[in-house]
């Protein structure tokens, strides 16, 4: 092997090398080795290594850009958060549903949510609430997430309740393109999006639409060309002096 590029969720700070180097200490594993956030592998997939904006919302939330003179921006680097991973979203769902701030349009949705919970009433929503949901935090975080496509499918669907939620958190999104956009020289920045909640098509929709209506950059909204894992895999190769041409790329698309 001539290298190996990992991209590690998580991976924040100067601290978090000491254990996220442990994570490709591997016997008989000898090349170079390059560790960096997996938003840069999905940037790297997405743009073939060139300037653009990946936002990202499904277990996590990150928006992340690579600029014309090769700086790495984070939306966090401006203390920015985009609400708008799958937990999210359906937390505020449920928020609505037990403040009873719903109409006629979220009644197959508030059924599909109680459906979920394995409940009958809302009543019993609310107890369940007043429990904290689940004991563990983890399991909890990971089982209200698995809940985020019943959100942005009842958003497609006309639920006035799951539109609010949505349009919130893509509000919050295009804040961060746009942030990250003005870091660009260029008038025209692409922007790809990525992960299960922004690849739904209420979602997708939606932010395309309001970029394409903000001041100041144009922002083209595109496919990631090759997916994060083959991302880092052309990382790895480039920084292997490797060359790329488009054998290889149509190649790395076959890898998801």
């Amino acid at each position: 092997m001539q290298g190996l590029t990992a991209g590690v969720a998580g991976l924040d700070s100067e601290e978090d090398y000491k254990w996220a180097n442990e994570l490709t200490r591997i016997e008989g594993l000898e090349c170079s080795k390059w560790i960096v956030n997996d938003a840069v592998v999905a940037q790297s997939g997405a743009f073939l290594m060139k300037p653009g904006i990946v936002a990202i919302s499904g277990t996590g939330s990150i928006i992340f850009a690579i600029n014309e003179m090769g700086k790495s921006i984070r939306n966090y680097d401006f203390h920015h958060y985009a609400y708008s991973a799958a937990r999210f979203l359906s937390y505020e769902a449920i928020f609505g549903v037990l403040s009873e701030n719903t109409n006629k349009s979220d009644q197959l949705f508030i059924e599909n949510v109680l459906s979920y919970w394995d409940l009958r009433t809302i009543d019993q929503l609310r107890s369940l609430g007043m429990r904290g949901f689940l004991a563990d935090r983890r399991e909890r975080d990971k089982y209200v997430g698995k809940m985020g496509p019943l959100v942005t499918e009842a958003a497609e669907g006309g639920s006035d309740l799951a539109r609010r939620v949505c349009d919130r958190a893509i509000e919050q999104l295009a804040v961060g393109i746009g942030m990250l956009g003005s870091c660009f020289s260029s008038s025209s920045v692409s922007v790809a999006c990525i992960g299960s909640v922004l690849t739904s098509p209420y979602m997708k929709n939606k932010l395309t639409e309001i970029l394409q209506k903000k001041n100041g950059k144009t922002y083209k909204v595109q496919e990631p060309i090759l997916s994060s894992v083959s991302g880092a895999a052309l990382m790895a190769l480039v920084n292997s002096g490797v060359s790329i041409d488009q054998d290889m790329i149509a190649h790395l698309q076959t890898i998801k």
